[in-house]
């Protein structure tokens, strides 16, 4: 169906001497053809009912109506089988589909209408045509939901405060907790200072790191062990260092 309307609309950007309508012809033993008097207020249904070959859910038809001498009209009607109708078409890959027609002596049939016979150029212009349109009126929706959500979840996030000034002292006092611990945390520059002003004569600062938990390291080297003590720290290794004695580990979430 998609393809379809882009041929149709792209059948009026392609100038007429550009557009090649395809059609397919059905071979006369695929075609039915009954000539009847058409009283007035008789259905062509009704005949197609009544001289149809087969099932008439099973044929397509269409129908000429004429008008003779005295006032008289007179329909012609062409049917074929779906079936056969299907494969003919099946013969084409254009856009839209061929037409599929049927002939009788000189009278004409289309039991199927065909594509626009569009160039590919305008079909190109139409698919960037439709997309800019639809995203533009995807504008209006899209930022209707947006907004439909942020309320929302500012609507949850609220919901357990009172009104007015309640509840932004709420949201206030909120954010500061959530910020306190990152502003109350020492610098690792500070933890530094600390250590170095308890290092033991001969002692020294070998690292000092933070990972993403908060959990803070610091190793250091002195040639007596014992003697390094960090407040608030644990100590949790201790190995030999050639030519630095032995290097402590301390561990901490400051």
């Amino acid at each position: 169906m998609w393809a379809w309307w882009v041929d149709a609309l792209a059948g009026r950007l392609t100038p007429k001497g550009e557009r090649k309508p395809e059609e397919v012809e059905l071979a006369p033993g695929d075609v039915h053809v009954v000539t009847a008097p058409l009283p007035a207020g008789a259905r062509v249904a009704a005949i197609v009912a009544a001289t149809a070959p087969i099932l008439p859910e099973q044929l397509r038809w269409t129908a000429h109506v004429t008008t003779g001498a005295g006032g008289r009209r007179q329909v012609r009607v062409a049917m074929a089988r779906k079936t056969a109708i299907a494969a003919a078409r099946r013969t084409s890959t254009r856009i839209g589909g061929p037409a599929v027609v049927a002939r009788a002596g000189d009278e004409r049939f289309v039991l199927v209408e065909g594509g626009s016979g569009s160039t590919p150029a305008a079909r190109r212009t139409v698919v960037a045509l439709l997309g800019a349109l639809g995203l533009i009126l995807t504008i209006p929706l899209t930022t209707a939901l947006a907004a439909g959500l942020l309320a929302a979840n500012e609507r949850r996030a609220i919901a357990a405060v009172d009104n007015g000034a309640a509840q932004r002292a709420e949201v206030q006092r909120a954010l500061a907790e959530r910020l306190r611990p990152a502003l109350a945390r020492p610098t690792l520059s500070a933890l530094a200072a600390e250590a170095i002003a308890v290092l033991p004569a001969g002692g020294a600062l070998h690292a000092i790191r933070r990972d993403d938990s908060g959990l803070v390291t610091i190793e250091i080297d002195a040639a007596d062990p014992d003697r390094v003590s960090l407040p608030g720290f644990r100590r949790t290794g201790q190995w030999p260092v050639t030519d630095r004695g032995i290097r402590s580990r301390f561990e901490a979430r400051p």
